[in-house]
C-alpha cells in the first residue's frame, strides 16, 4: 500500500492549520494592542474648564466656548494602549475639571482616574499628547 498520498495530505492539512493559527494570533494581538478611547463628552454641555497646577498651586479658568471646544476635542481624542491600577495614594501635578462633564488628573502622555475606593487607574497614551494642557497649567497664575 502506497502511503505517500496520505502523508502529503496530512502535511498540507497541518500547514493549513498552522497558517490559520498564525493569522488568528496576529489578529488577536492587533485587537489587544489597538488604542482605546476613554472619553466621549459633548462640548456644548461643558460651561467652564478649570486646569490646576498642583506644584505651583495655581489654576486657570476657561470660559471661552471656542477654547472649551478645542480642549474637549483634545480630551475626546485621547486614546490609551495600556493601563495600570495603583493602590490609594495622594498628590497630583495637574488636574482638569470640565464643569458639567468630568475631572481627571493628567500628565503629558496620560490620564489618572481615581475611583471612589481610592484606587487609581493610569491610562498611558501617545507621548506628549497633553503637552498643550500641561503648558496651560504651567502658565496658570490664579491662586487656588
Amino acid at each position: 500500500m502506497n502511503t505517500k498520498p496520505i502523508k502529503k495530505k496530512i502535511i498540507w492539512v497541518l500547514i493549513g492549520v498552522a497558517i490559520i493559527v498564525v493569522i488568528g494570533a496576529c489578529v488577536g494581538v492587533t485587537m489587544v494592542n489597538r488604542p482605546k478611547k476613554l472619553f466621549n463628552m459633548d462640548s456644548s454641555e461643558v460651561s467652564t474648564i478649570i486646569i490646576k497646577n498642583g506644584d505651583k498651586l495655581t489654576e486657570v479658568t476657561i470660559t471661552d466656548q471656542s477654547q472649551i471646544e478645542e480642549i474637549v476635542k483634545l480630551v475626546n481624542g485621547f486614546t490609551y494602549t495600556s493601563l495600570e491600577e495603583l493602590p490609594p495614594s495622594t498628590g497630583w501635578s495637574y488636574i482638569i475639571i470640565l464643569e458639567g462633564g468630568t475631572s481627571f488628573e493628567f500628565w503629558e502622555s496620560g490620564v489618572r482616574v481615581r475611583n471612589e475606593d481610592g484606587l487609581s487607574i493610569l491610562y498611558y497614551g501617545k507621548t506628549g499628547y497633553f503637552d498643550s494642557l500641561v503648558t496651560l497649567a504651567d502658565n496658570a497664575t490664579d491662586p487656588m
